[in-house]
């Protein structure tokens, strides 16, 4: 009996090391699987057996108790949350410089470049002898034509800017969506294989790589009870609850009883994005909540400074720097002669929001026409007298003194020095306070991204050494199972020799 006990241990050894050699061969093959974590047979010795007459315990060989799973859990929680803070400021750091292409500056062909031209160009006229001069006076004009027109461009591109952020936002809630769907049935399959007592490791191998990518979206925070149900929650509220989950819904702010964030600057489509039952979403980091600072931020006290802080920028200045311009322009006189004197100028807009309207109501006296509604960077345009008649430009202090006189023009070319954005100062002064402003926020969204990209290699490279797959060690392991396997085998041969001798051998002598 002993020998074919003797025999039962051997052939343990050698399922022992050939399901050993099985996950080693397992490991092999995914060395280069994404989100893959190493395997290990776990071998523990059998229950051994009472030896009759109380000599002690005769072991029975060798079990593999389980399958392991090499993670460390603490290294994938950090992971997590320096992914999402690199998910944050990555989306800034891109879109920050998108709104630097758009600003342009230092450059040739910036804001501050056409401005200068149009006050140099104001300048030129100003000067008495060139007063009525129509190729002086077609310079202004396209001079202030190039200036509106860059600002029009620039509200536009601010406004792509946020189209294109919203698209990225609509994006990212279809990939959370996706993701807690597929972390719910993987929940579901690792619950049916694991019902027996097994390791469905292959299978939470790739709910980790879900959460890993969904890391880099939104916060998440996961939770596994001794049971094994799997929770995981972003924004503070639960998006899968082990086999259940809910769902983000994308809603635009036309359709639904809130006002809209920032109605003198936000784009037309823009969503909201709620959790399904209508209650409000906001995530504490990641991809998304990047592109909802950028998308809609005001830059107001405790908030970030987006899109909405810039083009509210820019239309304060684009008003402002058009009502400088009208006070000194509606109070002068132009080159036209309707025969009579108009009391306080002839009332000329040089700028309006609507190229089509009139400056003024016939008379006399004329009546001004007040500018309907607020002039922004996206309707600033010249005025329809002006775009008609370069006669119309108005640069004379008195009805008397033209055509000589351009002490009003040489008044408008003063704004370049003058104060007036009362907080900024001049002209100058404002865009580069905004340009400024911009350049410490790349910055800081810069060198935070710069360093949370360091910090998540690193992180990523501890959980690597501990759960990767190394080839040599996984070579030097299937040589070691393999002369595991080989020697069992050989024993086998000396059980079957003893069992043959004695079967076949004993009892023979005399015959």
């Amino acid at each position: 009996m002993s020998s074919f006990t003797g025999l039962n241990i051997v052939i343990k050894g050698l399922y022992a090391q050939q399901r050993a050699l099985d996950v080693t061969g397992h490991n092999i093959a995914n060395v280069n699987t994404e989100g893959y974590s190493r395997q290990r047979a776990v071998m523990e010795t059998a229950r051994p057996m009472q030896v009759l007459g109380g000599k002690g315990m005769l072991g029975r060989g060798v079990d593999v108790q389980q399958i392991e799973r090499i993670r460390n859990s603490f290294l994938d929680v950090k992971f997590w949350g320096e992914n999402t803070v690199l998910g944050e400021w990555s989306s800034k750091s891109q879109l920050l410089g998108d709104i630097e292409m758009v600003f342009n500056e230092p450059s040739d062909a910036g804001l501050n470049t056409v401005i200068d031209r149009f006050f140099s160009a104001l300048q030129d006229l100003s000067n008495g002898e060139k007063a009525s001069d129509l190729t002086v006076r077609e310079t202004v004009r396209q001079t202030a034509i190039a200036f509106t027109n860059s600002l029009n461009n620039m509200a536009a591109q601010f406004e792509k800017i946020q189209t294109d952020a919203n698209f990225a936002i609509e994006t990212k809630v279809k990939e959370i969506n996706s993701y807690a769907q597929q972390i719910s049935e993987l929940n579901r399959q690792i619950m049916k294989y694991e019902l027996d007592g097994s390791n469905a490791n292959d299978l939470r191998d790739r709910r980790n790589l879900l959460v890993d990518k969904l890391s880099g979206i939104a916060d998440v925070r996961t939770f596994e009870d001794s049971d094994g149900r799997f929770r995981l929650s972003i924004g503070g509220r639960l998006l899968v609850n082990h086999v259940s989950y809910n769902q983000l819904a994308l809603v635009e702010r036309d359709n639904i009883q809130v006002p809209v964030k920032n109605p003198d600057v936000d784009a037309d489509g823009l969503y909201e994005v709620m959790w399904d039952d209508g209650m409000g979403f906001e995530p504490k980091g990641g991809e998304l909540k990047g592109l909802l600072d950028i998308r809609d931020s005001i830059g107001s006290p405790g908030t970030y400074k987006g899109v909405p802080f810039y083009m509210e920028r820019l239309n304060y200045f684009a008003a402002e720097f058009a009502r400088a311009i009208n006070d000194i322009h509606t109070a002068a006189y132009d080159l036209v002669d309707d025969g009579y004197e108009e009391p306080g100028g002839d009332k000329v807009y040089f700028f309006t929001n609507d190229i089509t309207m009139d400056s003024y109501s016939d008379g006399p006296p004329r009546t001004q026409n007040p500018i309907v509604g607020q002039i922004t960077a996206k309707n600033i345009t010249i005025s329809k007298e002006i775009f008609e008649d370069l006669n119309r430009i108005a640069v004379a202090a008195s009805y008397n003194t033209v055509p000589g006189d351009a002490s009003k023009g040489l008044e408008m070319a003063g704004l370049r020095h003058q104060n007036v954005f009362p907080t900024y100062g001049t002209p100058e002064d404002f865009t580069k306070s905004i340009i400024a402003a911009l350049g410490v926020d790349r910055q800081e969204a810069i060198r935070m991204s710069d360093n949370q990209t360091i910090l998540v290699n690193q992180t990523d490279t501890l959980r690597m050494s501990t759960s990767g797959v190394s080839i040599d060690e996984e070579m030097a392991n299937m040589v070691k199972f393999q002369h595991s396997y080989n020697a069992a085998a050989r024993l086998i041969t000396a059980m079957d020799e003893m069992i043959d001798t004695l079967v076949n051998r004993m009892g023979l002598v005399g015959r």
